[in-house]
């Protein structure tokens, strides 16, 4: 059997700036806002991005230490290990973020519920649909999301791949 599969959209460089102009704006609190903004900023991947532990930050030289993530294998995508750079915007919500949560030691996750397990997928989607009909680019009808641009987290890293080429 074979089937079509639809490409997903990309944001707009516009777009890109506007979902992230406000903390914690469109995304409702800073988890949210920051979560997202690592994924659109940094090109991270949900499964790495949920699994980031304090550990993995250097908030003092901007940087990230990309060794695990929530897969079968507990390794990045294809197990590559890499480093990778923040923006001050980055680093000013992570700050923000540390100094607001309860779990902030090197082993414990950086997004996590109240008793410090960590989010999941399903908060992930959630977090996100919601913050795409706040910003006007998606609609909700009921229980059912209209998305006639195929948006999906995962188009943050495409948009950022998008941008980065075109510079």
């Amino acid at each position: 059997l074979k089937y079509e599969q639809e490409e997903i959209g990309v944001f707009t460089r516009q777009e890109m700036i506007d979902v992230f102009a406000d903390r914690p704006g469109v995304w409702g609190d800073l988890q949210g806002y920051t979560v997202f903004l690592l994924a659109a900023r940094c090109g991270m991947r949900r499964s790495e991005v949920l699994a980031l532990v304090w550990g993995q930050l250097d908030l003092n030289d901007g940087s990230i230490y990309v060794d695990r993530a929530f897969t079968d294998n507990g390794l990045p995508k294809n197990d590559k290990l890499r480093s990778t750079l923040m923006t001050s915007q980055c680093i000013d919500a992570l700050k923000e973020l540390q100094q607001t949560s309860s779990w902030v030691s090197p082993d414990h996750y950086v997004f996590s519920s109240r008793t410090g397990t960590p989010r999941g997928f399903t908060w992930w989607k959630k977090r996100f649909q919601s913050a795409m009909v706040r910003a006007k680019l998606m609609q909700r009808e009921g229980g059912k999301f209209i998305n006639p641009r195929r948006l999906e987290p995962h188009s943050f890293r495409h948009s950022l791949n998008t941008l980065l080429r075109g510079a």
